[in-house]
């Protein structure tokens, strides 16, 4: 009788313990009962024999006892993770924004913390067009300069369905000493198809400090654009993944074959995305010219500026920290600008005062999506606790702005002023020394254009609302090709082990703007500044 013995003495202890929870228990094992047989011991496992092992898979009120305790621990598990969830979700962390890289968030190492990201593909009823055809490439010697040098003009022409397309974008390329045979892109300039299927581009004034051997290894390849306001999105570009171009041979034009492209180029009628509008000045808004660089962390493609965040020399090398993919690619564009008079400009000051300012509110840009500007951007700006709490709230990594400000950077550039040393405090609310002090003399700035304001191809500025255009050329040079620059983010932690702030030293910016504008200074063929 031991065994039944055992079994009813641990059956009893074992609906004792049940007992606290008895509408669940007895609507599971039936009234609750003692058993007769055999006295209280002090432990269900006194005894040489174990109850686990007098048990039997046919015991079902073994089995149901078992059951409730495996969902009486669930239920305390749950119980406990709502209230962690809640509390996570009121309390939000800020995420590390990378502004004006790929607009994407990034970690310590530099590696993204999202995957690549996926291209949507065009609406069904779009008609992608095919990749520009007939491609030709000629380069012409305008002077010869001291030192070796040669002052270079170039001419590119093809062949693209204007019914399709609405402009093409010819690339390039060179092979690159230190690739192998692997085509390096370097220089990019658009062009508007005419009727006749033809366009045409030219560029001017373009530097080369090589012998007149090394450019014949010059290759011109080429994209078209499908009928789309959205010039950033590189699904609506043909090779939108930066897949190998069918490339062709440029020409380094002698006296007799310069006579013959100039046939050629005349029986082209396309527009020249370089020839000025003879307008009348005096109607023309006032404007000025500046330079922007972008890193875009995908392979082999630049995506424009199109609802994107940029940035100037000094404001770019904050993303040198965090190196991306090695073919990823630095691009420099010249933007111009309608000088516009804004008033009730927030983020046009470090100290965040409302004041008047020819650039919009800076807007935070995240894969072609822009708002108002977050929290992370706002403490990079040094901008002061009371002038964050109005828009931000506690915690939270989005902010709001008032609608006169949203319509504004929908229309207008917007600006974000950034000083040294570069620091991005994660709670400004528990910092006591936010804002943090900075060096005068080194102002940076980062920049957000809204595609729904930018001019076209040969559109004027200022026709249509238009306030800013991206002008011919724009350069590229490779994340791979530059090397010596200063890597990775200085932090602050608290004891914890949680990351407060990190950041940037004056010299590590510094070094790294000089860094990257030496690479752009030794491209093959160097556009000229902007102006």
């Amino acid at each position: 009788q031991a065994q039944p013995c055992l079994i009813g003495r641990y059956w009893w202890v074992c609906e004792r313990r049940c007992a606290p929870f008895g509408v669940f228990f007895r609507s599971m094992t039936g009234p609750t009962r003692s058993p007769s047989n055999c006295s209280d011991p002090p432990s269900p496992w006194a005894g040489d024999a174990s109850p686990f092992s007098a048990m039997t898979s046919t015991d079902h009120k073994w089995r149901s006892c078992e059951a409730y305790f495996v969902r009486l621990l669930a239920f305390g598990l749950l119980s406990l993770l709502v209230p962690v969830l809640m509390m996570g979700s009121f309390f939000q962390i800020p995420k590390p924004l990378t502004i004006g890289h790929f607009d994407r968030p990034t970690s310590s190492a530099g590696a993204s913390l999202l995957p690549p990201p996926t291209l949507k593909s065009p609406p069904p009823d779009l008609r992608m067009p095919r990749p520009p055809s007939n491609l030709t490439c000629a380069l012409f010697i305008e002077e010869e300069l001291p030192e070796g040098r040669y002052r270079l003009s170039a001419a590119f022409t093809g062949r693209v369905d204007p019914r399709r397309a609405n402009q093409v974008a010819f690339d390039l390329f060179i092979i690159h000493p230190n690739s192998g045979e692997k085509r390096r892109l370097f220089l990019s300039v658009t062009a508007v198809p005419s009727l006749d299927r033809t366009v045409k581009a030219t560029l001017s004034s373009l530097t080369a400090d090589t012998d007149l051997h090394s450019l014949r290894n010059f290759k011109l390849g080429g994209r078209a654009h499908a009928h789309s306001p959205e010039e950033g999105n590189p699904v609506y570009w043909t090779v939108p993944h930066g897949g190998p171009h069918k490339t062709v041979p440029c020409q380094l034009m002698d006296s007799r074959l310069e006579e013959e492209w100039k046939v050629r180029w005349k029986a082209a009628s396309g527009p020249d995305l370089s020839e000025k509008h003879q307008l009348d000045e005096s109607k023309l808004p006032k404007s000025h010219t500046f330079e922007v660089y972008r890193m875009v962390d995908t392979t082999q493609i630049y995506d424009f500026l199109d609802q994107h965040n940029g940035a100037d020399l000094l404001g770019t090398a904050w993303h040198l920290l965090s190196r991306g993919l090695p073919d990823s690619l630095w691009s420099r564009y010249c933007v111009t600008v309608v000088e516009a008079a804004l008033d009730e400009i927030t983020t046009n000051s470090l100290n965040g005062s409302i004041s008047d300012s020819v650039f919009a509110d800076y807007a935070s840009c995240d894969q072609g999506h822009c708002g108002c500007v977050n929290l992370a951007d706002r403490t990079i700006s040094r901008m002061p606790l009371h002038k964050i709490e109005p828009f931000c709230k506690l915690g939270k990594v989005q902010c709001k702005c008032s609608h006169k400000s949203q319509l504004q950077s929908a229309q207008y550039v917007g600006r974000l002023p950034i000083n040294l040393p570069v620091r991005r405090i994660k709670d400004p609310w528990r910092n006591k020394d936010y804002p943090p002090p900075h060096v005068d003399g080194f102002d940076a700035s980062w920049y957000s254009f809204p595609a729904a304001s930018r001019c076209g191809p040969n559109q004027p500025l200022g026709d249509k609302g238009c306030t800013w255009r991206r002008e011919a050329p724009v350069a590229h040079i490779f994340n791979a090709d530059i090397t010596g620059v200063f890597e990775g983010y200085s932090r602050v932690y608290d004891k914890w082990s949680r990351l407060v702030e990190d950041g940037a030293s004056t010299d590590t910016m510094l070094h790294n703007m000089r860094i990257l504008e030496a690479n752009f200074a030794s491209l093959p063929l160097r556009p000229p500044p902007c102006r």
